[in-house]
């Protein structure tokens, strides 16, 4: 009987043991995937907040510079 076993597509034989070496390689891997991907986020929301902040600065020093002129319009320098 062992020998039909062996024949069947269904069984499998004993994997081999993962050494914990490589365990250890899949773990800090995985661990430097989410590292870089939180920096590269943080730095990312960072650089949108800054860029809201010059945005905002830009369209308050326009919107003063739109109020001078009037409501539709006006010669901007």
């Amino acid at each position: 009987m062992p020998r039909l076993q062996a024949l069947s597509p269904w069984t499998y034989g004993p994997r081999r043991r993962r050494s914990p070496r490589l365990v250890i390689i899949w773990t800090l891997t995985f661990l430097f995937i989410l590292y870089i991907t939180w920096r590269y986020t943080s730095n990312q929301r960072k650089a949108a907040a800054a860029a809201q902040e010059i945005a905002d600065q830009m369209l308050k020093g326009r919107g003063e510079a739109d109020a001078d002129a009037g409501a539709f319009g006006g010669q901007h320098d």
